[in-house]
């Protein structure tokens, strides 16, 4: 069902999501910028945004598994 490979996809992309940021929370991976004045660290940038992405991808997941028992 091509319901159950979109959901599927969304829990792999969150798999794969909370292992990243558990590498940056890790300090195993971190994220810089070079620009002209310098190198410019981009790692809480990303945390931020990890986390905004895994909120979004659970309440998608959430809101699937609803559906699917309700009908």
């Amino acid at each position: 069902m091509a319901k159950d490979k979109i959901l599927n996809h969304y829990r792999e992309q969150l798999k794969l999501d909370e292992e990243a940021l558990r590498e940056y929370e890790s300090g195993r991976r971190e994220e810089f910028e070079i620009t002209s004045t310098g190198r410019t660290n981009l790692t809480d940038k990303a945390v931020s945004k990890l986390k905004h992405g895994i909120a979004k991808l659970k309440a998608i997941i959430a809101a699937h598994e609803r559906k699917s028992k309700h009908g």
